[in-house]
């Protein structure tokens, strides 16, 4: 007796799949998936794999006029599984373009088994990683530029139809600056540039636009930049391959101004914001001096602005002075209103200068300064003067960055002086003092420090001759005006604190009283002298 084994539908009972084409434009490949539409039952493996003879096969894609092969497969039932061919640049071209294939699976045995694709997807060109790191300038009313520094990315910069613009947002409008192809070394037209990576700068000359469209573009952005230098700007290039999108986009968080005579020369700001106002020490010298590469002459008065940003907070404080009270000045202070907080722990800060000449007030030139300010701790300061020592009260911010911040620093300086009508021209100091090896304890919400003559620093600037004279012309100010004092600390890990605080308390009573107790104790003495003449003489004439 002989059993016959039923016949098996082969292609509708062992190979039911459903199939996903994928074009890659980055990898140059095609990713057939096949996955199974439902389980083939275990009792039917059996003869699915007598129907084959061995599961080894070998597979040909057909899309459009291309057939891609790949040989020695393996097959595993239940199982989905991928298979890649590789593909010329023109025939991933045309390969995206379909919208339909198929593809014949080969077994040992002659067994075929053809289906169609289910669906075919491509994948477009990874432009993400095309530019490295890039910069955005501009000189008011002359030029914009982007500097960049680009990876691999096989976007054409020879094409006639790549598109180069500089875009940015206003409101909820999307605005856009056309940079057009001009000659220069690595510039965006240099003809001896071959690949992406040969272009190093997108730039477009005011002076170069013929129509009155981009004329009009390039303008309202130097008025935008000029009142927003904090603002995500892109640059934006665009092309298309067979009616596909081809976008290499890149943006920055700010744009700065071009500084072709190097005005920011020998400037290393430090900037602190504290939660009482912002300070700015521009250089080693601490000196305001703008010491431009190639000079500009005439300058008589500087405009320069302090622009605060981080992740949820910006901030802009901005000043005009002539060019003798600036160079006057030890760094920059600006002093808010309320009290001004960053929840983060850094901030980055904007110097914005704009240099003018003559009354008119003519603008000449403008340059910055950009970087990473100090966030500092020290919320309000007051110094209590008594007879033989000066001490200090600060409060400290309770964030949690300065709750973190280590106690320990190399030294507390505080520096006294006073500015009549707060004019720098007439500042006069009154002593520094430093005190070495202390801590500031930023865990508690208040600290008092006190120095003393032992304390004083005589390598810095003051009035009179000695540590007593000069604190003895402080004590008889506090009560004429609202005299001033800094502090700054230093560590090993960073630069510390520096503040500037305008409040002192007299606690000397017997210093600041002792003029008007004088005049009393006189006054008094006076009216008993005349009170007793009027008593003996109200006497002898009664007597009489």
């Amino acid at each position: 007796l002989v059993l016959l084994q039923p016949q098996i539908d082969v292609q509708n009972e062992c190979f039911r799949l459903d199939s996903l084409a994928v074009a890659n434009y980055i990898t140059n490949k095609i990713t057939l998936s096949l996955m199974p539409v439902e389980s083939v039952d275990e009792s039917k493996i059996g003869q699915c794999l007598s129907a084959i003879s061995e599961p080894v096969f070998n597979i040909t894609l057909y899309i459009s006029s291309y057939q891609f092969s790949a040989t020695g497969l393996q097959f595993q039932f239940n199982t989905a599984f991928d298979i890649q061919f590789s593909l010329s640049a023109a025939e991933l071209e045309q390969v995206i373009l379909a919208n339909s294939g198929n593809f014949t699976m080969m077994f040992q045995n002659s067994v075929q088994v053809r289906q169609n694709i289910g669906t075919i997807k491509s994948l477009m060109r990874d432009t993400n990683s095309c530019i490295q790191s890039l910069n955005l300038s501009y000189v008011l009313n002359q030029s914009v530029q982007f500097t960049v520094v680009p990876n691999y990315c096989d976007l054409d910069v020879n094409s006639a139809n790549l598109k180069v613009q500089l875009q940015y947002i206003d409101g909820d409008v999307l605005n856009s600056v056309n940079i057009y192809k001009a000659a220069g070394t690595d510039r965006f037209g240099d003809p001896g540039a071959v690949s992406f990576q040969d272009v190093l700068l997108y730039r477009q000359d005011y002076a170069d636009y013929s129509s009155a469209s981009d004329t009009s573009s390039m303008e309202s952005f130097f008025l935008f930049a000029e009142q927003n230098q904090y603002h995500q700007y892109s640059l934006v290039l665009t092309d298309a391959v067979n009616g596909v999108p081809y976008i290499v986009q890149a943006a920055v968080q700010f744009v700065q101004f071009a500084d072709p005579n190097n005005c920011r020369n020998n400037m290393n700001p430090l900037v602190w914001a504290n939660p009482n106002g912002v300070v700015v020490i521009l250089n080693d010298a601490n000196l305001n001096l703008i010491t431009c590469s190639t000079p500009i002459d005439g300058v008589t008065s500087v405009g320069y602005a302090v622009i605060l940003k981080s992740q949820n907070e910006s901030l802009r404080l901005e000043r005009t002075e002539s060019i003798e009270v600036y160079n006057l000045r030890i760094g920059i202070q600006f002093r808010f209103d309320k009290q001004f907080s960053f929840p983060v722990e850094e901030a980055n800060f904007y110097i914005a200068y704009k240099l003018f000449k003559d009354s008119d007030a003519s603008f000449i030139y403008e340059f910055c300064l950009v970087g990473t300010a100090l966030i500092g701790c020290i919320q309000t300061g007051i110094t209590k003067k008594y007879a033989d020592k000066v001490c200090v009260r600060f409060t400290f911010s309770q964030s949690n960055v300065c709750l973190k911040r280590s106690p320990v620093v190399k030294s507390i300086q505080i520096r006294l002086y006073d500015e009549l009508n707060d004019d720098i021209q007439l500042a006069k100091y009154y002593g520094a003092y430093i005190r070495l090896g202390e801590t500031l304890n930023y865990q508690n919400t208040s600290q008092n420090i006190c120095y003393t003559c032992t304390d004083f620093d005589p390598t810095k600037s003051f009035e009179g001759s000695t540590c007593q004279e000069s604190f003895a012309m402080w004590g008889r100010l506090i009560s004429k005006s609202n005299t001033k004092f800094k502090m700054r600390t230093t560590d090993n890990y960073s630069y510390g604190e520096y503040a500037m605080f305008e409040s002192t308390m007299m606690y000397d009573y017997w210093d600041a009283m002792w003029p008007s107790m004088a005049i009393t104790a006189a006054f008094a003495v006076v009216v008993a002298i005349i009170v007793l003449i009027l008593t003996r003489r109200y006497r002898f004439i009664k007597t009489k």
